[in-house]
């Protein structure tokens, strides 16, 4: 009995099959592969989350649709249904932040008011008690002075008058 023995060293590699190569991209996470299958099922699980709204939002029309139709049939009237479009929340923050905040800026546009026209404002709690004297007397100072500019009526207005009056009185 004579075995015959194989250098392993000298054999060629054996070739990859092809169920090795994809179990190589498909576990890396750099592959294009894995990429490709994590956004399909990032979209997969989007799609699965907004179906039952969309099934919800289009059984809800419905329903208002038919009472208002029912409601005409009375001769009643129904209010249109409108849905508050609130903004996103921002990182960190609370329900009842989010709701301050958005309730403010719907107040602000309620009311035509952008930031930029928003009062200005000034911090003296980082004052010393002479800047905070210095402040509020400048302040004071232009608060008199558009004071002044408003009740003082300008010389053209003043002119104007005169000859109005004068066009009234006969002489």
């Amino acid at each position: 009995m004579n075995k015959q023995k194989t250098d392993m060293r000298n054999l060629p590699s054996p070739e990859p099959t092809s169920s090795d190569s994809n179990a190589n991209t498909l576990f890396n996470p750099q592959s294009a592969l894995r990429k490709t299958i994590q956004k399909w099922q990032q979209k997969l699980a989007v799609d699965i989350e907004r179906q039952p709204n969309l099934i919800a939002a289009a059984s809800a029309a419905e329903a208002r649709r038919r009472y208002r139709l029912e409601k005409a049939v009375e001769g009643k009237t129904v209010r249109p249904y409108k849905k508050h479009k609130l903004a996103p929340f921002q990182f960190g923050e609370t329900h009842e932040s989010h709701r301050k905040r958005t309730h403010k800026e719907r107040q602000r546009i309620y009311r035509g008011v952008t930031a930029e026209t928003v009062r200005s404002w000034t911090d003296l709690s980082v004052m010393s008690e002479e800047e905070k004297a210095d402040h509020i007397k400048q302040k004071n100072r232009e608060r008199q002075k558009k004071w002044r500019q408003k009740s003082e009526p300008t010389t053209n207005d003043l002119h104007t008058e005169i000859a109005k009056a004068l066009e009234d009185f006969d002489c």
